[in-house]
């Protein structure tokens, strides 16, 4: 273990100062009166843990005081919250030891600058390696074959001048203009390869453009910092894209305790990665290893100093490092708490991080929170099995295996006589008919025996995900696992065992997405199982919606539905109350006539109890029927719980139900409630799928639920005349569904008796069974192929491999931890599954790289640098006042390749030079634009509002190497953008005008991209008319995000559409015609940008059925906004 430190920055620490100033120690004088007398003034510190010259620095008033700083600190300053930094000493030592670490730690070769090579077989040899030369790509451009080293000798036999881009993601006339400027005729791939990506050089427009949004909208920089540390003239007016593109290659830093070059060093040239510094700090900002420069790093690790649970042997052999030349805690700092790696037999990060998921988010160090505050607030520093011998994991069942029999694993995070653990016990019984059963348990409990009695094997706890890989990896070698069963989302943390050890899982969702968090957690165990099961379509849809909220175009085609079977347990021999004892708790001792509401659940807001109350105080009303109430469920306890029980309790008395209504713990068994009961009210707000449920219909007791609220409801097309839904959350409306089957519950119970064969079919759970083995086979068709992509991509380098996982959102990866093996599932997952992740050319022997869809609709932007011709391309801007148009301007956004037109609701603005402004007033942008193409004619013509802004593709509107780029094109008709829709929506009173339904005539087109004049004109005149209609009360975005879909469905009838499809981080689609990989923005907005995306995949599709079931799945998610 480690010796504890003292970091107490208020003790003077004379070691320290006479080790760190040689002088005071020659001189014999004592080192606390040297400091107090003259050492504070020569900038000196008395510890490791206070900074003099930072003090004074951080506090003017006590410079200007010429107070002595460490004295002040002591007295006033540590109660006042004063803060100081590290001595710059302390710092210098912990430069020394990151030196040594990044010493050991291997550079990818394009990291550095090279020299250019001496010979063409070298040259040639370097793109055959780079990422940014893509086969696939290149041939598509040339219409060249070969292999890929003769589509390379074909690229260096092509002059500089007329290469085309050899990669969608590298625009060769972007990096020409912005690099290459001194010296045009260079090859700007073969720079970028020599030098451009060690430099940080971007390698298109887009991705620049990204992060300069990215740092402009979260943190900005310090202009005059910043022009500081640059030295010389900016090339942009625009400090922050000056930065970006410019600066950050020099070395320049955006503001003050910021190190790029720490940055680069410690985290980006290791991992591959070429953007300006300060964008990547602002990504990545949030992890517990993430440091803005040395001062900030050796702060924590000072902290961490005192830390006893840090057993450097212990780090050292785990992380496989070496303790005499590496400082083990500067390598957990930074490496060892990415990789979640134990610290000591008493701390394991991974798990740590893992349980608690409010740290996942917080920028703190794990271990240091587990010391300061996790183990005083009774947090678990290790995993349950820490104490568990390996034996004890994996214990024989109760039945004995059949050889030759298949084998299936059941998983239940618990074995408590709860919902889900239940469902897997049906599971697990019904597979043993034709499988061996292992079942593997999180937690023991009351129904473990009943598991073991038809399991061949048990486990007894989800262990460390490489304890459970290799217990599994045990058992697959003795007999082989057909595929595992993990029941319910909190069951979820053994797929990524089952994953790495090459097991099909299906997973059964019982949970709405809605409660199950973090956000996303769901969507990614769906996205990486095999295939996920469903008990009703509104859990799937919960996901569904999730998912696009996270930025999912599509979904995954891995999503079934299957009613879950019928649950029955039969009565308990521990039941304690009987029907008789029921009834006279309610007074209906004699009186059969009384009919009896039953509720039953956890009481807490979800079940929905006051919801229960409500409708039992308008049936107490009833005059034509007498009721009584009664509700089952734990956690009523008016007494002490001041959030709920209290409440519920004084609306019994207030509702007058005091003597009509009684409350029944939990109970061993429902038998006796059922007897009693008449009508069954599931008065859940959510509630997916309750067996509580299917337990009333078949003991002939019908059931009243909310619309929207469970996937009860949706069983009332085959089984209308026992179950009733009403309006979500209309306690009225369920009231008179309840009073009128008490009034008909003679003939209710005919119809049971003549309809109980179909009840039982439909809830059999052999047939439920049955169907999990079909899904089953599915998914190990799946699994098979996964495991094929997984061998090839480990075979690939590390920062290939990388790259590839790059492209898919953070969320969605399998697991945290970012080894090559976890890495590798989730890209296989994604490819094979359909999820979002970047189009992928994976080839035995060659660099993983981009594929480029071929298709007549879709086209990368821009392909090539090609000039505007004159005359061709109008830009008209609707300015909503001078302000607006003035930071166009500043940011050398107007292009003078195009005629510029100004249309604002101001009438005439003040104009630069050469650009037009009408004089007429244009209130609206729409109005706006047609004025402008009146006055002045082009071939092609550019709208851009900017009321909405001018970033994402928005911004292409400006851009002359995108117009010039389409206009060289030999593609038909319009080239089009999809807007960034932002967080308007469509009021109700908009959706009402419009009746619920599309009109027939388009509306206007989206305010983004490159539009043919003519059409453009005769759409205008076509879809005026319609559009004054419509606009009237519509918020800017909204009524946005309404005229893309109507243009975009317009364009799509005559097959005149062509999209540009960028790759950007945030909020764009790219390589539609295959329908991968989407960038998740920072903030989505419900409904409209996330059901936006696959009408734009629809776009690509010659089918009309495709495209209007998009349409109408962006009209939902409108519907579904509030205004």
């Amino acid at each position: 273990m480690r010796d504890k430190v003292d970091v107490d920055p208020r003790v003077f620490d004379p070691t320290f100062y006479l080790a760190h100033y040689p002088d005071v120690a020659d001189s014999g004088e004592d080192p606390e009166t040297h400091y107090m007398t003259k050492g504070w003034r020569e900038g000196k510190d008395p510890s490791a843990h206070f900074s003099t010259t930072e003090y004074l620095q951080r506090y003017p008033d006590i410079r200007a005081a010429d107070i002595n700083p460490f004295v002040h600190f002591v007295r006033h300053g540590y109660d006042e919250g004063r803060r100081t930094g590290l001595s710059a000493s302390a710092s210098a030592d912990i430069a020394g030891r990151l030196s040594v670490l990044l010493a050991h730690e291997a550079t990818p070769p394009e990291m550095t600058e090279r020299e250019p090579p001496a010979t063409p077989e070298e040259l040639a040899a370097l793109l055959m390696g780079s990422r940014q030369f893509s086969s696939s790509h290149f041939a598509r451009q040339t219409g060249a074959r070969g292999s890929r080293a003769e589509l390379v000798a074909r690229y260096l036999d092509t002059p500089p001048g007329r290469r085309p881009a050899a990669s969608p993601d590298f625009d060769p006339g972007f990096y020409r203009r912005t690099y290459l400027s001194d010296a045009p005729e260079g090859d700007p791939l073969i720079d970028w390869v020599l030098r451009g990506q060690a430099l940080g050089h971007y390698p298109n427009a887009l991705r620049a453009e990204a992060d300069t949004r990215l740092i402009r909208t979260r943190a900005g920089i310090d202009r005059r910092h910043y022009l500081w540390s640059l030295g010389t003239k900016p090339v942009h007016a625009d400090t922050v894209r000056d930065y970006v593109l410019h600066g950050a290659p020099l070395g320049a830093e955006p503001r003050q305790r910021f190190d790029g070059d720490f940055l680069r060093d410690t985290y980006m040239r290791r991992a591959g990665i070429s953007c300006a510094p300060y964008a990547y700090f602002l990504r990545n900002r949030q992890r517990q290893w993430m440091f803005q420069d040395i001062h900030e790093l050796a702060a924590a690790y000072q902290a961490l100093s005192e830390v006893e649970a840090f057993d450097p042997g212990c780090y050292s052999a785990l992380a496989g490092i070496d303790p005499e030349r590496i400082d083990p805690l500067l390598h957990y700092i930074l490496r060892g708490v990415q990789r979640g790696l134990p610290t000591s037999p008493d701390f394991h990060t991974g798990f740590y991080l893992a349980t608690y998921r409010d740290l996942q988010a917080a920028r703190v160090n794990p271990l240091l929170h587990f010391w300061r505050h996790g183990r005083h607030e009774g947090r678990r520093a290790v995993p349950p099995t820490k104490a568990l011998p390996r034996r004890k994991l994996s214990t024989p069942g109760g039945k004995r295996a059949t050889p030759g029999r298949p084998r299936a694993i059941v998983v239940s995070h618990e074995a408590s006589f709860t919902g889900a653990p239940i469902v897997a016990l049906n599971i697990a019984r019904a597979l043993s008919a034709t499988h061996d059963v292992i079942t593997w348990l999180g937690k023991t409990g009351p129904l473990t025996p009943d598991f073991a009695e038809v399991s061949t094997r048990m486990i007894m706890e989800f262990p460390p995900v490489l304890t459970g890989v290799s217990l599994l990896e045990e058992m697959r070698a003795e007999g082989g696992i057909d595929f595992a069963v993990v029941n319910s989302a909190i069951s979820g943390a053994t797929l990524e065992p089952l994953k790495l050890a090459g097991i099909p899982a299906l997973l059964l969702v019982h949970d709405f997405a809605n409660y199950v968090y973090p956000r996303g957690s769901l969507s990614r165990m769906v996205l990486n199982a095999d295939i996920s099961v469903f008990p009703a379509q509104i859990v799937a849809d919960a996901v569904a919606d999730e998912m696009s909220h996270m930025g999912l175009a599509t979904l995954p085609g891995t999503m079934r539905i299957a009613h879950q079977g019928y649950n029955g347990t039969g009565r308990s021999d521990s039941a304690a109350i009987t029907p008789r004892a029921i009834r006279e708790r309610l007074g209906l001792t004699d009186r059969p006539d009384v009919r009896i509401l039953f509720g039953g659940g956890w009481v807490q807001p979800r079940k929905g109890v006051d919801l229960f109350l409500q409708a039992a105080a308008r049936l107490a009303q009833d005059p034509g029927q007498e009721w009584r109430f009664i509700w089952v469920g734990g956690n009523y306890r008016p007494d002490d719980d001041m959030i709920v029980s209290a409440y519920l309790a004084d609306q019994v008395a207030k509702s007058g139900l005091a003597d009509r209504f009684a409350f029944f713990e939990e109970q061993p068994d429902l038998e006796s409630f059922w007897e009693v009961a008449d009508v069954f009210f599931l008065s859940s707000r959510l509630d997916p799928f309750p067996n509580i449920a299917l337990d009333a219909l078949m003991r002939d007791v019908p059931v009243v639920c909310f619309q929207g609220a469970t996937g009860i409801a949706e069983l009332t097309d085959r089984f209308g005349f026992c179950v009733r839904a009403v309006p979500f959350c209309d306690s009225a409306a369920a009231a008179e569904e309840i009073s009128a089957l008490g009034a008909g519950l003679s003939g209710v119970h005919a119809e049971f008796r003549s309809r109980r064969s179909d009840l039982e079919i439909a809830f059999s759970f052999e047939t439920y069974v049955a169907r999990l083995i079909g899904f089953a086979e599915e998914a190990r068709r799946s699994a098979a192929e996964q495991a094929q992509l997984r061998t090839m991509l480990l075979e690939r380098p590390p920062a290939e491999l990388a790259a590839a996982a790059a492209t898919v959102p953070e969320w969605a990866h399998l697991a945290r931890s970012g080894s090559p093996e976890v890495r590798a599932a989730t890209v296989a997952a994604m490819l094979v599954n359909g999820g979002p992740i970047g189009a992928l050319r994976i080839g035995a022997g060659e660099p993983v790289e981009r594929e480029v869809p071929a298709s007549g609709h879709v086209m990368l932007a821009p392909p090539r640098d090609a000039p505007v011709p004159p005359g061709a391309w109008m830009l008209h801007v609707h300015a909503p006042d001078a302000d607006a148009l003035a930071a166009l301007v500043a940011a050398e956004m107007l292009p003078e390749a195009a005629l510029v037109v100004v249309t604002s609701p101001r009438g005439a603005l003040e104009v630069p030079e050469g650009v037009r402004s009408l004089a007429d007033p244009c209130f609206d942008a729409f109005d706006g634009l047609a004025a402008a193409m009146e006055a002045y004619s082009s071939t092609h013509v550019s709208h851009a509002d900017l009321s909405l802004g001018t970033a994402g593709p928005a911004a292409w509107s400006f851009d002359p190497a995108f117009v010039g780029s389409v206009l060289a094109g030999d593609r038909p008709g319009f080239a089009a953008a999809v807007p960034d829709c932002g967080p308007g929506y469509l009021p109700r009173s908009a959706l009402e005008r419009l009746g619920g339904e599309l009109p027939e005539s388009p509306v206007a087109p989206l305010f983004a991209g490159l539009f043919e004049a003519a059409r453009m004109a005769r759409f205008l005149e076509e879809s005026r008319p319609a559009y004054v209609a419509l606009r009237a009360g519509l918020e800017p975005r909204a009524a946005t995000a309404l005229r893309a879909l109507m243009f975009a469905r317009a364009c799509d009838a005559d097959g005149a559409l062509t999209l540009l499809c960028p790759d950007q981080e945030v909020g764009l689609v790219e390589e539609i015609d295959v329908g991968l990989r989407h960038g998740v923005p920072e903030v989505r907005p419900r409904g409209v940008q996330g059901a936006l995306q696959p009408l734009v995949i629809a776009m690509r599709s010659e089918s009309p059925a495709s495209f209007m079931a998009a349409a109408a799945r962006l009209w939902r998610g409108l519907r579904q906004v509030r205004p």
